[in-house]
């Protein structure tokens, strides 16, 4: 379960990030413009404080032997709620400087220790995606150029400026199923935010599975209508109740003061 919930909360913001593209794969972008940004999330389910999400672009980095833009989302579960005991994760998408994904992790604290769980390894040039689970092999996918990790997906949804109307679609997996994910844009209200009040867009995405819509995943996301598109509250409808995440803070060289695995 908790696994669950920060799962669906990362995915409704990052996917707050929309482009006016049928496609993503159609998506261009330039550099990292959002390199060093550092977004935190209180988490709350019907009024209660249950954990927080914190956002983190890392820029390029040095690993695996080469140069790749590394994104980490790091989230807390408090056990505030019946089977949500304490937990902490990381989702962490590194990607090559074309902005394809290279690599997918996902990371539990055991202790002091961080413990990676499994991880996915995107292979273009053979068209797969192989995910590693406790050291072994436990899925092949066939996958095409514009699939993309949920860490990454997110990233690249955020290439242009958008206004309502707009939609946009992409295929994402974690390793195990295959999604078809779209989204719709609107126009939000005027909301009070940690920046000040701003005014708003909302998106609601759509998640489909074989072609049918996930029908228990009701989620949408308002973000700052302006240049940053900024995203500052998600909420998440599932068949255990309701979440929201709020934005508590944002910095935009929070990130540079973060290292490694906390």
């Amino acid at each position: 379960m908790r696994k669950t919930i920060l799962t669906i909360l990362w995915v409704s913001i990052a996917l707050s990030h929309a482009a006016p593209a049928r496609d993503l794969s159609g998506v261009t972008m330039e550099g990292t413009p959002y390199a060093g940004e550092r977004l935190d999330y209180m988490v709350e389910w019907t009024g209660l404080d249950v954990g927080k999400l914190t956002l983190l672009d890392h820029g390029m980095v040095e690993e695996y032997g080469g140069t790749f833009h590394k994104l980490v989302v790091y989230g807390k579960t408090t056990g505030a709620v019946e089977h949500l005991y304490d937990s902490r994760r990381q989702f962490i998408g590194f990607m090559t400087p074309h902005h394809r994904p290279f690599r997918y992790e996902e990371w539990e604290k055991e202790d002091d220790d961080w413990i990676m769980e499994e991880w996915l390894s995107f292979l273009f040039d053979i068209k797969e995606v192989r995910r590693i689970k406790h050291e072994k092999l436990r899925n092949i996918l066939a996958i095409q150029p514009n699939y993309f990790d949920p860490v990454t997906a997110g990233y690249r949804l955020r290439a242009h400026r958008m206004k309502p109307g707009d939609f946009v679609e992409a295929t994402v997996t974690q390793g195990k199923y295959i999604y078809r994910i779209t989204t719709t844009v609107e126009k939000g209200e005027i909301m009070q935010t940690i920046l000040g009040p701003r005014e708003t867009l909302v998106i609601v995405p759509k998640i489909y599975w074989k072609g049918k819509l996930v029908r228990n995943r009701d989620i949408k996301v308002w973000l700052t209508d302006d240049e940053k598109q900024i995203p500052v509250k998600a909420f998440a409808d599932v068949e255990y109740g309701s979440f929201t995440a709020t934005l508590t803070k944002y910095d935009e060289k929070g990130a540079e003061k973060v290292h490694g695995k906390g």
